[in-house]
């Protein structure tokens, strides 16, 4: 009979709990509800594009690209850099998810791209300038020198630091590795060039190559097209591409909730999907008592998997490691087909870096993970070289994310050295 009321009220004490906090509950567009600042299941993948969702091409399309007059910007007063100064102006791509868009300029100039979507401004010829080498950069934010003007970006002071040499930024804020893989070869099939530098930061890339969706991990990102990725099938690179070409056709498909098309794809190759988030669980998924348990359960999956794919808790048998490794040799050994030189350029984030300087111990780390990301491909480790240097020389950018000008020309004087003669 004690065990009976004990029971009893063990369950009119959840019933209580479930009703008063129901009444917590405030609607949302994203969710079941909001209740204390969070969202609960089933959450939307994709939400309703409620204000409107700004189309990808936004920004001012010239016709050719304007070199930029030093001297009248530095008599200019200083304008307000928008967002695309910071990171260039896209467009879509039903391959690499986004491109640069060719031959455009950010509001303020900070950006511009030429005829291929580099950040030039020179158009960039199919063969290579005679008397000169050519230096193709992919990559990510940190290769393409994101949130400094473009005469400050590292592979613009490259051409400074080794005469002779013509750079082709080609690198895109927001990339996966398999992403920059996907961008190095489409250019390469017309375009010619002596050697490429992928630049790698493990903390800020490792994540984005076994995730398609980026709003699954940070809700900054405001981006809900599936992004390509690669899988590694039998020691061998399979390319996952996007089931849908443009992102109406993600809002369409999508518009009345997860839809099957991008469930199916979520489930199968997104490893920050977790399905009891974002799919209706029958009877117990309508307590919010389990709401709140799957948000708990999902927020410390996540935590687990972005911990194994930072430099100090690194998997190094984990499947974004040997995703990343496979991409690297892929790079490797389609330049070496062409008699051309691969570097792998691995770089710390600004958080990382300064670990490291006041920590000595993180260099260990450090020079683990590049013993495994290393093996078998070139390597220029710029952190011993970041960490070296004087703390009046480590700046940051605009917004506090990525480096400043003094960085990048310490970044550019690293590659330099590093480049074949």
């Amino acid at each position: 009979m004690k065990l009976v009321l004990l029971l009893v009220s063990f369950v009119m004490s959840l019933a209580l709990v479930e009703a008063g906090a129901r009444l917590l509950i405030h609607p949302s567009t994203t969710s079941y509800g909001k209740l204390l600042g969070r969202e609960l299941p089933p959450k939307r993948v994709v939400p309703p594009p409620d204000p409107p969702v700004p189309r990808p091409d936004e920004g001012r399309r010239e016709t050719t690209a304007p070199p930029v007059d030093s001297a009248a910007a530095a008599d200019a007063p200083e304008a307000e850099p928008e967002a695309a100064d910071f990171q260039g102006v896209f467009r879509e791509d039903p391959l690499l998810g986004y491109a640069p868009a060719e031959r455009t300029r950010s509001p303020h100039g900070w950006w511009i791209a030429n005829d291929i979507g580099a950040r030039s401004i020179a158009d960039t010829t199919p063969d290579v300038p005679a008397g000169r080498r050519r230096l193709l950069v992919v990559g990510e934010s940190y290769g393409c020198g994101s949130r400094v003007r473009q005469e400050e970006a590292w592979p613009t002071v490259v051409e400074t630091e080794a005469p002779g040499v013509q750079v082709v930024n080609l690198a895109v804020d927001g990339y996966s590795m398999a992403q920059a893989l996907l961008r190095f070869r489409r250019v390469t099939e017309t375009v010619d060039y002596d050697a490429v530098v992928l630049v790698f930061v493990p903390n800020e890339d490792l994540w984005r190559d076994v995730n398609t969706v980026r709003t699954l991990v940070h809700h900054s990102w405001r981006s809900y097209t599936p992004m390509p990725r690669f899988e590694v099938d039998a020691g061998r690179l399979t390319l996952v591409r996007s089931p849908y070409a443009t992102a109406d056709a993600v809002y369409a498909d999508n518009a009345d909730g997860l839809g099957n098309r991008l469930r199916e794809h979520l489930r199968a190759h997104d490893r920050f999907y977790v399905p009891v988030l974002h799919e209706a669980v029958p009877v117990v998924g309508r307590l919010v008592l389990w709401k709140l348990a799957t948000v708990a359960y999902a927020e410390q999956r996540k935590g687990l998997l972005l911990r194994s794919l930072k430099v100090r808790h690194l998997d190094v048998d984990g499947e974004a490691v040997r995703v990343v490794r496979a991409i690297f040799a892929a790079m490797r050994d389609d330049a070496a087909t062409r008699g051309k030189t691969f570097l792998l350029a691995v770089l710390p984030d600004p958080h990382e870096l300064g670990r490291m300087r006041k920590d000595a111990r993180r260099m260990k780390e450090w020079n683990a993970m590049l013993a495994v990301m290393c093996d078998g491909v070139r390597c220029v480790d710029v952190a011993g070289p970041l960490r070296s240097a004087a703390q009046a020389e480590i700046d940051r950018g605009y917004d506090g994310t990525h480096y400043g000008p003094r960085t990048n020309r310490l970044i550019a004087g690293v590659i330099a050295s590093a480049l074949p003669r």
